[in-house]
């Protein structure tokens, strides 16, 4: 089973973590996250601070 995601994902939350979790529930063969651009994330919000949520992503990745 191949499972296929993308979204910007500079600020994450729990709706993030969530499809995230499902993505790799059934240990898939493979996971292809497709990301949005810095640029795409600055120009869609007023404010974007990924250093406010590092720490929280390094261990979702890490999970």
């Amino acid at each position: 089973m191949r499972v296929v995601l993308g979204g910007t994902f500079d600020i994450l939350h729990k709706g993030h973590e969530a499809l995230l979790r499902a993505a790799f529930e059934d240990r898939p063969e493979q996971v292809l996250i497709g990301l949005t651009t810095d640029r795409f994330a600055r120009e869609s919000r007023t404010r974007v601070n990924p250093m406010r949520t590092a720490p929280r992503t390094t261990s979702l990745i890490s999970t």
